[in-house]
Formats: C-alpha cells, structure tokens, sequence
C-alpha cells in the first residue's frame, strides 16, 4: 500500500530533532501526530482508497493506530474505543 505511520513519525522525529537523541513524545502528542499522519497520507494517496468503504477505511486506520502502539476496536457508536496503549 503506502508507508506506515510509525515510519514517516520516526522519519519526522529524526528530521526535525535539534539533538542527536531520538524524540520520546507523550502518548498525547503520539495521538496528534497520528491524526495528522493519517490525514496526509489519505491525501496523498487517495487513488489506494478509491472504491474502499468507509468501514475498510476504517480498519486500515486501526491498523495504523495498532502499529503505534494504540490498540482499537469498534464499540457501539465509536469506530475505534482504545483498548490498550503500548
């Protein structure tokens, strides 16, 4: 498909760090950092998501979501309540 979330942050962590030492953001921060991550990708490479249903989408969130450490399922109205945090 396209790049990962958890490689395009390290790559941006890495280039945007004033220090040698990899950037530990918050768990907060982590979440912000995703939304965005995901909202520019989609952006990017929206022909990969012509055509998948919202509920495919969906799932390819999750899965980004998992990849960083945010596990989710879809509970009730939620598309994704958080279920652990690595």
């Amino acid at each position: 498909m396209c790049a990962t979330i958890p490689q395009i942050q390290k790559d941006f962590w890495m280039s945007n760090s004033e220090s040698e030492e990899m950037y530990t953001p918050t768990n907060e921060q982590k979440l912000i950092d995703i939304m965005f991550s995901v909202g520019i990708m989609i952006h990017e490479h929206r022909t990969v998501f012509e055509g998948k249903s919202r509920k495919e989408v969906a799932a390819w969130i999750a899965e980004q979501l998992e990849h960083c450490g945010f596990k989710t399922i879809p509970l009730d109205h939620s598309w994704g309540a958080l279920v652990e945090i690595n």
